[in-house]
């Protein structure tokens, strides 16, 4: 995500992707408090999150959870997001 204002067209698409969402899940995504601002998700989704966590340490990923705010299964420090989305039935 880049530094583009938080009320433009981009995030209203990607709220309105959300509300329509089966399943939300963040490959390769750093869950920088910023973004997870922006993108409002636990205001336009009500489901279990996903998420890759390679290489971020535990207390990241429970900041991760914390800025998620709704039920969340995020990977851990060595599992890769291929190794991710093989154990987590992110693509049914």
């Amino acid at each position: 995500m880049h530094e583009e204002d938080a009320g433009s067209n981009s995030f209203g698409r990607a709220h309105a992707l959300l509300a329509q969402a089966e399943i939300v899940c963040f490959l390769g995504f750093g869950y920088h408090p910023t973004n997870m601002g922006r993108l409002k998700v636990h205001e336009h989704y009500s489901g279990t999150v996903y998420g890759s966590a390679y290489g971020l340490e535990s207390q990241e990923v429970e900041r991760a959870k914390e800025l998620i705010r709704l039920d969340s299964r995020l990977g851990d420090f060595f599992e890769d997001t291929l190794r991710f989305i093989r154990r987590n039935p992110v693509l049914v």
